[in-house]
């Protein structure tokens, strides 16, 4: 309580209400501006209208799921929905049908007024329901009205047009997977003629005849894979040998090439020791020189050569593996068949019954979807959508509020009066605090004025007591002024 107490008398010693009295029309004058403002703005300020709507989606699943009606709340189709209807395929196909009325002096493409439609749209799904709110803003009511109505209109047209589509690339792929079924069942059915007229002594025979065959074909395949990477090896060991310059092992049928190798490196130790005995014209160095170029010259065609031989026998045996492959592949899809035909005939039993029960479900899911196609045509849909109210004019606009502007502008202007009435009694309390820091030079001035008029007062009672005195004075004055 001392607290405000102290404030209010601080506020009062600050702001002087005579002056307020005096000032007054300041407030009124600020008021009446910010309220002129106002009104500059509601005339200027165009409405807008707010058009609103509920609907109820719901995926009841027409044809494949006409027994299952009752669907549960689902919040991520919902938020898909709620998409479908922004976007730029349900707005355009809404500015086809209701063109928006746009000013001649400022032409839009379609792009701008699909995105201007898209911002004054809000699709809100409500929580834990399948209802979504759709409102839609514009300074015209009844357009802002039509373009929610055109919005819904154009969303159920959209979702027509999918539905339609998948439900007929779906009859297509359906009526392909009957007919493969259709050609699987005829095929177990010749099957089991052919099972009914083969014996199976003949089965035994032929699967005795296929196994041995098989063991040498397989035996036969494993002795060349292991001569295939005996001759690799030989082959990497050559390139080595070339790549280093230094002898490597070989195989036994190159027997002159080792020979070569060992004549060489017995030239090159030679042809060493000359050049630390003899100078580089000495006959003997230079016929050791010509017997290490003869000797690399032959070491070098007997690499070729043998690279070549194991170049061709490597080539051989990789054409005989690759036959050996293909022989063994074509028995085992001969054996696959003959076992094919040849067998069980209560396991292609069971199987042409597991066909024809898929076959069934296939002819049934299909029959199902061309329901759906009809019930699409008549102009149902799996996804039903119904509204909750009516379309309905908005009347009032929600921008701009005649009564909120006016009371704001009324407080803002006398704010602003109260403010520069404020300002006016700091200005005020400045001087007279000025006044007071220099109380001695005006008492000063005062009294040396004050002096000066007691002054004056004597001449004048002198003069009113001496006439004689005052005249002779006069005349010495005006003597010396002569003079």
């Amino acid at each position: 309580m001392a607290d405000k107490s102290s404030s209010n008398s601080s506020l009062s010693e600050f702001l002087d209400w005579k002056l307020f009295r005096q000032y007054w029309y300041l407030v009124a004058l600020s008021t009446l501006f910010a309220v002129s403002l106002a009104v500059v703005y509601l005339a200027v300020t165009k409405p807008i209208y707010e058009a609103q709507v509920r609907i109820v989606v719901q995926n009841l699943g027409l044809g494949l799921e006409s027994s299952n009606l009752t669907k549960t709340y689902d919040k991520e189709f919902l938020a898909t929905q709620s998409e479908v209807i922004r976007s730029p395929a349900t707005l355009t196909r809404s500015l086809e049908e209701l063109p928006e009325i746009a000013d001649p002096a400022k032409p839009k493409s379609q792009s701008e007024l699909v995105g201007a439609i898209a911002e004054a749209l809000r699709v809100n799904p409500l929580a834990k329901t399948d209802i979504i709110k759709l409102t839609y803003q514009h300074s015209n009511p009844h357009q802002a009205t039509a373009r929610l109505e055109s919005i819904i209109k154009c969303y159920q047209e959209h979702l027509r047009e999918l539905e339609k589509s998948s439900s007929s690339r779906s009859v297509v792929l359906l009526e392909q997977r009957k007919s493969e079924l259709e050609k699987d069942i005829a095929q177990l059915q010749q099957n089991l003629k052919l099972i009914s007229t083969n014996t199976n002594s003949e089965s035994s025979d032929v699967d005795t005849q296929s196994n041995s065959m098989m063991e040498v074909l397989t035996r036969r395949l494993i002795e060349i894979q292991s001569e295939i990477a005996s001759y690799k090896v030989q082959l990497d060991l050559l390139q080595e040998s070339r790549n280093s310059g230094r002898p490597q092992v070989h195989p036994s049928d190159s027997v002159v090439l080792k020979e070569v190798e060992r004549n060489l490196n017995a030239g090159r130790t030679d042809l060493a020791e000359a050049s630390q005995i003899y100078g580089p014209s000495h006959p003997q160095r230079l016929s050791i020189e010509e017997r290490v170029r003869v000797l690399e010259y032959a070491h070098a065609n007997e690499f070729v050569a043998l690279q070549v031989k194991l170049q061709a026998s490597l080539k051989r045996f990789e054409m005989e593996e690759r036959s050996l492959r293909q022989l063994i592949s074509d028995e085992n899809i001969r054996l696959k068949t003959a076992h094919e035909i040849q067998g069980d005939e209560e396991q292609l039993q069971a199987k042409l019954t597991q066909v024809s029960e898929l076959h069934a479900s296939i002819a049934e899911t299909l029959q199902s979807m061309k329901l759906a196609n009809q019930s699409l045509a008549n102009g149902d849909g799996s996804i039903v959508v119904s509204l909750l109210d009516e379309f309905v004019v908005p009347r009032e606009s929600i921008w701009p509020k005649p009564v909120p502007i006016y009371v704001i502008s009324i407080v803002m202007g006398f704010m602003a009066g109260v403010a520069c009435l404020l300002c006016l009694a700091a200005y005020s309390q400045a001087s007279s605090k000025s006044s007071i820091e220099h109380p001695t030079q005006t008492n000063e001035s005062a009294h040396e004025e004050l002096l000066e008029q007691i002054h004056a007062l004597q001449r004048e009672i002198q003069v009113m007591k001496n006439p004689s005195e005052n005249s002779s004075h006069q005349k010495m004055y005006a003597g010396e002024g002569q003079g």
